[in-house]
């Protein structure tokens, strides 16, 4: 009798969240989605493109985040992460004159990115 030695039951256990993540991101065909929330956007301001966004949302689901605070705080602590998602550090003028790094979006830009998904 041969045996096959199983070396886990759930292969999955074993990859890092970034891997999980990118794993859900090459599985879920999502590309009818983005195109239709890319067409309603239009013309209108793109400082965080559709794509980026849509990322961003599943990871909150792979990392288990709670609230979208919580996103935001990984999203700034983690590089990886925004460069998976697609995001890029924006620098922004204050109302001061200074300058300062916008490294993931506002709660505000991801409450309307999530009104347009329901």
């Amino acid at each position: 009798m041969n045996r096959i030695t199983q070396l886990s039951i759930f292969e999955n256990n074993q990859l890092g969240d970034l891997e999980k993540l990118n794993d859900v991101l090459n599985a879920l065909p999502d590309e009818k989605l983005i195109a239709l929330l890319e067409e309603e956007r239009g013309k209108g301001r793109n400082d965080y493109p559709v794509f980026t966004m849509w990322r961003a949302f599943l990871a909150s689901f792979v990392f288990q985040h709670p609230t979208v605070a919580a996103l935001i705080r990984e999203l700034k602590r983690n590089s990886q992460l925004r460069e998976v998602c697609g995001f890029q550090t924006r620098i922004i003028r204050t109302k001061k004159g200074s300058y300062r790094y916008q490294l993931a979006p506002t709660e505000a830009a991801f409450s309307r990115f999530v009104k347009k998904l329901l």
